[in-house]
């Protein structure tokens, strides 16, 4: 299995239309193929020094597989006072969270295409972005920031156990090895697929205010 370091990584935002995975009392259960293409092993070892090298076949394609129906999918919450949740928006808080949506979504589109420095690089930012996120206006409605809440809290788990999973040394001058525990890069999926389900609850009125 091959690694491309600094492979592009597109279409983000739309992720969290396709990655609300089969949900039970609320919650999505991750994605039931968790370790993509070539990670079928406990842990594998991969030299990552050749820019432009081929990786395993993509899975991103069936990210969406186990996508909510429109008759099963969670309801997203709506604001009591929209007026006061847009100001939320607007301001930081409402930033905090594009930035959540947009690394949570970036992590997920790494792990389908098998990218995994570029996966690691992005629970990085994510655990930064839920920082940020954490130390930002909560939302001014009690239930939309519970559910937030909740996201960010999965997202934080996800985000820790990704960066144990996956873990990366040099080897000789270009070279750099990354090594995959499979068992946890599915954890951490499985708890980061959870914190899309969240946020969309919580979150999804915000980005169609049409339907507020």
């Amino acid at each position: 299995m091959a690694v491309v370091a600094g492979a592009a990584l597109v279409g983000v935002g739309g992720i969290v239309y396709l990655l609300v995975g089969t949900s039970s009392g609320g919650h999505s259960t991750g994605n039931g193929s968790a370790a993509s293409a070539g990670t079928g092993a406990a842990g594998n070892s991969v030299t990552g020094g050749q820019p432009g090298s081929g990786t395993g076949a993509s899975t991103s394609g069936s990210a969406g597989a186990g996508a909510l129906s429109p008759a099963n999918a969670p309801k997203p919450l709506r604001p009591h006072d929209p007026g006061v949740v847009s100001s939320w928006n607007s301001g930081s808080g409402g930033k905090a969270l594009t930035r959540i949506n947009a690394q949570a979504g970036t992590v997920l589109m790494a792990h389908g295409a098998g990218q995994y420095p570029e996966m690691r690089a992005a629970c990085i930012a994510l655990a930064s972005a839920v920082k940020a996120a954490e130390a930002a206006p909560a939302i001014p409605d009690t239930a939309m920031q519970h559910e937030y809440a909740r996201s960010l809290n999965a997202f934080k788990a996800g985000a820790a156990q990704c960066q144990g999973a996956i873990t990366q040394h040099p080897e000789g001058v270009e070279d750099t090895v990354t090594h995959v525990n499979s068992a946890g890069v599915k954890a951490a999926v499985a708890k980061i697929s959870t914190g899309m389900t969240d946020l969309y609850i919580s979150t999804e009125t915000l980005r169609t205010p049409k339907q507020s």
